[in-house]
């Protein structure tokens, strides 16, 4: 296994394709977000911790309910508003 590749997923994929997301897009974002408001700070660590801790960061917070199974991002308890 190469570094930083397990599964098909890439730690580089961003650096290789849009070198300025995580740097800069994503993080100016965050920190504009948080500093209009500042409680959105937990939001974000309950999102990656439910999105990363079990299997790793799958985008698992991304999946659309279904008639039988209320999705995580369509719970009352996980409003990240804002961003």
């Amino acid at each position: 296994m190469m570094y930083g590749v397990a599964n098909g997923l890439s730690m580089n994929y961003y650096m290789m394709n849009c070198p300025f997301a995580d740097q800069f897009i994503v993080k100016n974002t965050v920190n504009r977000a948080l500093q209009s408001d500042p409680t959105l700070a937990a939001a974000l660590v309950r999102m990656h911790f439910h999105d990363c801790f079990v299997q790793g960061c799958d985008g698992s917070i991304l999946i659309d309910s279904t008639k039988d199974n209320t999705a995580e991002k369509d719970s009352p308890e996980f409003e990240p508003e804002g961003i």
